[in-house]
């Protein structure tokens, strides 16, 4: 998520040249790419809402306040919407957790300690009539490079809507700041030229009375989780979602023009149901310095590098909804094995599972992706 902000921020900067502007983008945390028939499944997804300045402070003029966080859905026939939740970060320190979320094993810590504080997205029939006649650039859940256009005439959408409740008054401090030469660095490196740039001429033209010497931004992150039930009969779907945070949607003029950046996001993710066989997966590693996975279709095993100081740790294995499903006990040499079944001996449904090490000192955790 954070590592495609850092792009989302640097593309922002370079393209736009505004004192202050808003975004809202949606990511895929976990989508299980395959599943049975009449199968339950969920999907965790971050709206990550940033408010980015050229200054280190809220300009004048440009207050933000966001009541509400918004979710449209589009499934194909013969789907089921079983549950829609959210919560609201609000306690995330940006700062400290900036550029660090490259491994999916450094993400699943922060995103189990908030799936307890889910509650329920309200049904929300008023958005479904509003949005309509708009045409979104969806990216892939899987590839941000990966994108389709989708038009909100082509399907059924149903809207949900949860509190949100920022509000950033001019003269608030933001609470993270990046130096401008290393974004835009940042940009070369991922392709954005911004090597004939000078911002600096740029705003004195505009006569904006600011050092531009750094971009400071707010982030906050609403964690949303979609359960449906899969259709009864096999084939490969594609499922759409769209967030955003603004008090009404964009207009087909505003998404044309980019005339507000503040437009919400849209991602699309193909799902392949099968009859219920299993379906076999290569060998997968994933590993840490002192832990490690190997999986494959029939099971999970598990290493942990025992210290001098730790006896026979456990690995606690957790849903997609951050509840526990399964306490695997570790040997004396820091060998475990799970056959992705739960504490009452059933198997668990396909998706994003996270194996954490309970130990004295803190926790290794490290996703599994289980295919069914």
């Amino acid at each position: 998520m954070i590592k495609r902000l850092t792009y989302l921020l640097s593309s922002l900067v370079v393209s736009t040249l505004l004192t202050s502007c808003s975004i809202d983008r949606l990511e895929a945390i976990n989508f299980p790419e395959s599943a049975k028939t009449g199968e339950t499944i969920s999907v965790t997804m971050v709206n990550a809402y940033t408010y980015l300045s050229i200054s280190q402070k809220v300009m004048d003029g440009f207050a933000a306040q966001r009541d509400n966080v918004h979710l449209m859905i589009r499934v194909p026939d013969g789907y089921e919407v079983t549950s829609v939740k959210s919560v609201v970060i609000r306690d995330l320190d940006i700062n400290s957790i900036f550029g660090k979320f490259n491994d999916p094993g450094t993400l699943a810590p922060l995103v189990l300690q908030y799936m307890s504080q889910l509650t329920a997205m309200s049904r929300d029939a008023n958005l479904d009539s509003q949005f309509k006649g708009l045409t979104f650039e969806a990216h892939s859940a899987k590839d941000r490079n990966n994108s389709v256009q989708v038009s909100t005439d082509q399907g059924s959408w149903t809207g949900y809507s949860a509190p949100f409740g920022v509000s950033l008054k001019a003269g608030d401090m933001l609470d993270t700041v990046v130096v401008i030469d290393s974004l835009l660095s940042l940009a070369e490196q991922m392709g954005v030229d911004a090597s004939s740039i000078n911002l600096d001429s740029i705003i004195q033209e505009q006569g904006i009375p600011i050092q531009l010497d750094s971009i400071a931004f707010t982030t906050v992150p609403a964690l949303i989780q979609v359960t449906l039930k899969t259709k009864n009969t096999i084939g490969k779907d594609t499922i759409y979602f769209y967030s955003t945070t603004a008090s009404e949607f964009p207009t087909s003029t505003d998404i044309q023009d980019e005339s507000t950046i503040d437009l919400g996001s849209m991602l699309f993710a193909e799902l392949n149901v099968s009859d219920g066989s299993s379906i076999k997966s290569p060998s997968v590693k994933t590993e840490s310095s002192t832990f490690r996975l190997s999986k494959n279709a029939g099971n999970c095993k598990i290493f942990y590098k025992l210290n001098n100081t730790e006896f026979s740790p456990s690995v606690s294995i957790y849903s997609p909804l951050g509840i526990l499903v399964r306490t695997i006990q570790l040997t004396s040499d820091g060998y475990g094995n799970w056959d992705y079944t739960d504490k009452n001996g059933g198997r668990v449904s396909a998706g994003r599972y996270f194996a954490a090490v309970n130990k004295s000192h803190g926790s290794n955790v490290l996703p599994i992706d289980v295919i069914r």
